[in-house]
């Protein structure tokens, strides 16, 4: 990551990267697993979701789990590495 980033440019990506995630893809898995919701008969998008076909191989929900540790929790580490090393340098007076 770019050293002159600053902290506050990366908190809209930690949560852009959260919101998509939950309110995307895991928000409708979780969905059709609790049985919320169903879709048409004619419908064919989650097919695999609906019969509970997919496998680990599938790779169904890799997307959204890649977003939050690839993405968010990598970010995140950034913003505390960088608080850490501000604090270092000069510390706060208690």
């Amino acid at each position: 990551m770019n050293d002159q980033v600053t902290a506050d440019l990366i908190f809209p990506s930690i949560s852009a990267s959260i919101a998509s995630a939950v309110g995307g893809e895991i928000y409708n898995y979780a969905g059709f697993f609790a049985q919320y919701y169903e879709q048409k008969p004619e419908s064919n998008q989650y097919n695999t979701l609906c019969e509970y076909t997919f496998t680990e191989s599938s790779q169904q929900m890799d997307y959204s789990y890649r977003t939050l540790f690839a993405g968010a929790l990598e970010d995140a580490k950034q913003v505390l590495k960088r608080l850490q090393t501000l604090l270092t340098a000069s510390p706060l007076p208690y």
